[in-house]
């Protein structure tokens, strides 16, 4: 989905187990046209019984690979101070904090030719 002027998107995704197709959490981004370009937020949200065992990790960049391949060159994330776990998978996407007001924001770039 696009707001009706088209500068910005809603990506969704459920994260399944590959051996059962259970869901196990969702991803989110949403892409924004600005002046330098595109700058997509991520989230990312995994069952507690699934925490702690890289899923979120591989879903975020597979994201991150597939805005990348889009032309989406600037990553951001707003995590609360409180949430590890999702701080955690912040600096694999090669995001560090930039802000905190309330909560971190984490900024990075997407990487000009993806390895996956």
């Amino acid at each position: 989905e696009r707001t009706p002027d088209g500068t910005q998107g809603w990506l969704n995704g459920a994260l399944r187990e590959r051996s059962n197709g259970a869901a196990m959490g969702h991803l989110q981004s949403t892409p924004t046209a600005d002046r330098g370009g595109c700058t997509a937020d991520l989230a990312w949200v995994i069952d507690p019984a699934h925490q702690g065992r890289g899923f979120a990790t591989e879903g975020a960049e597979r994201v991150v690979r597939w805005l990348s391949a889009r032309g989406v060159a600037r990553l951001r994330a707003r995590i609360h101070l409180d949430n590890r776990a999702s701080a955690g998978v912040a600096p694999k996407l090669g995001l560090t904090v930039t802000a905190f007001a309330g909560e971190l924001t984490w900024e990075g770039r997407t990487a000009p030719n993806p390895a996956r």
